[in-house]
C-alpha cells in the first residue's frame, strides 16, 4: 500500500486599514494512501492542534472525529464518492453520545449537532466545498478545471461560488513537477453584502469604498514520476469587500520524507 504523511499548516489573517486585527494558525497531520482499487484514503494522524485551548475548540475536536478517516474516489463526471460513508454515520452518532455527556444537549447544542448531521450526511459535498479538502482531492481529480463553492471568510453565512483552472504544468530545472491552479470568485446576493459592509465595517475603515473580489492559487511541486502524491502544496486565498477589509488564508501540505 502506497502511503504518505503529511504535515498541514493553516493560517488566516484578518486585515482592517492594512494591518493584522486577527491572526491564527492551526496544525494537523494526515496519512494519504491508496488501500484499495485506487481509492483515496486520509487518516488523521494528529487532530488540529491551535494555541488557545477554548470550549469551542474542544466541542469541535469531538464532532470533527467521524472525519478522522474518510474514503473517496470520484465518479466519471470528477464528481467526489464518500466510499465509507455508513462508518462515518457510525462515528457521527459516538460524537454525538459523547457532545451530549459533555455539554448537556439544550437548543444551541441541539441546532450545532442537527447542522453536524447535515454535513456529515452529505460530506461528499463538505469535502468539495473545503478549501483544506480541496487542496487535496483536485490533485488527485482528472479534471482540469472545476467549481468550489466555499463559505466566505467576511461574510460567514454567503458562500462565494469559484472557478478554478490548471493554469501551469512546467518540469523544473531539478525534475521536479510544477502544477499551478488560479480561479477568481463571486459571492452569493452581493447586494446585501454591500449593504452589511456599508453599515458595519465602512466606518471602521478610512472609508474604503465596496469593491469584493475573491482570488484562489494552488501550486503543487511533485518529484513522484508516477505523480501519485505531490511533495508540496501551497493554496492562499485572498478575499476583500474593499482594500480596507480583507482577509487571507494559507493552506500548506509538506510531505513527511520519512513516512514510507
Amino acid at each position: 500500500m502506497m502511503q504518505k504523511i503529511y504535515h498541514i499548516t493553516q493560517t488566516t489573517k484578518l486585515l482592517m486599514n492594512g494591518s493584522i486585527i486577527v491572526e491564527n494558525s492551526v496544525t494537523q497531520k494526515w496519512a494519504v494512501s491508496f488501500p484499495i482499487e485506487r481509492h483515496i484514503r486520509i487518516e488523521v494522524l494528529d487532530a488540529p492542534k491551535q494555541e488557545e485551548n477554548a470550549e469551542i475548540f474542544k466541542l469541535l475536536t469531538i464532532i470533527n472525529k467521524p472525519a478522522y478517516k474518510v474514503l473517496f474516489d470520484f465518479g466519471n463526471d470528477d464528481k467526489i464518492i464518500i466510499c465509507n460513508k455508513k462508518e462515518i454515520g457510525e462515528a457521527w452518532e459516538k460524537s454525538k453520545d459523547e457532545v451530549e455527556k459533555i455539554f448537556g444537549s439544550d437548543d444551541s447544542i441541539k441546532n450545532f449537532l442537527a447542522l453536524s448531521k447535515e454535513g456529515y450526511d452529505s460530506f461528499e459535498n463538505e469535502m468539495k466545498d473545503s478549501l483544506l479538502y480541496y487542496t487535496l482531492w483536485s490533485w488527485f481529480g482528472g479534471g482540469k478545471s472545476f467549481t468550489i463553492s466555499p463559505a466566505s471568510s467576511l461574510f460567514s453565512t454567503h458562500k462565494v461560488s469559484t472557478k478554478i483552472k490548471r493554469i501551469g504544468k512546467e518540469t523544473l530545472a531539478n525534475g521536479v513537477l510544477e502544477l499551478t491552479q488560479q480561479g477568481e470568485g463571486l459571492i452569493n446576493d452581493i447586494d446585501s453584502i454591500e449593504e452589511q459592509y456599508k453599515r458595519e465595517i465602512l466606518p471602521l475603515t478610512n472609508h474604503a469604498v465596496f469593491d469584493y473580489q475573491y482570488h484562489i492559487e494552488t501550486k503543487y511541486l511533485c518529484s513522484d514520476k508516477q505523480l501519485d502524491f505531490f511533495d508540496t502544496a501551497q493554496t492562499i486565498i485572498h478575499e476583500q469587500a474593499s482594500e480596507g477589509y480583507s482577509y487571507i488564508t494559507q493552506i500548506e501540505f509538506k510531505i513527511e520524507r520519512t513516512g514510507s
